[in-house]
């Protein structure tokens, strides 16, 4: 199980679930487990590094949802405000890396069984 604390919350992938623990000011917004995401259900993993002055961000666009319309009609959308995406700062972009490469393989490893 791969885990990562970002500014906004903690992204945790089992090999075949995102979940995503919302935070604020480094402490749980609820007692919940999270928002899940299936593997099959993610269409794409967005990574945005963090800079120096400017914080980056992972998202992951889930199908039908307002982020994967947007995107896929070529329009603007702000992944930052969207409920799949974590704000990532410079400090804690390490720990998200192998998480991030951890999820974009095996969502491109689901891709062949959604093709059939």
């Amino acid at each position: 199980m791969l885990s990562a604390k970002g500014y906004t919350g903690t992204v945790t992938f089992d090999g075949a679930t995102v979940t995503i623990q919302r935070s604020r000011f480094g402490r749980s917004v609820s007692a919940s487990t999270g928002t899940r995401i299936p593997v099959s259900r993610i269409m794409t993993v967005r990574w945005k590094k963090p800079g120096t002055l400017i914080n980056g961000y992972i998202s992951f666009v889930v199908l039908d949802s307002a982020a994967h319309r947007a995107l896929a009609a070529g329009k603007k959308y702000d992944l930052v405000r969207d409920e799949n995406t974590v704000v990532v700062t410079r400090n804690q972009e390490r720990e998200f890396l192998p998480l991030l490469d951890a999820v974009q393989a095996a969502v491109s490893a689901d891709r062949p069984q959604q093709d059939q």
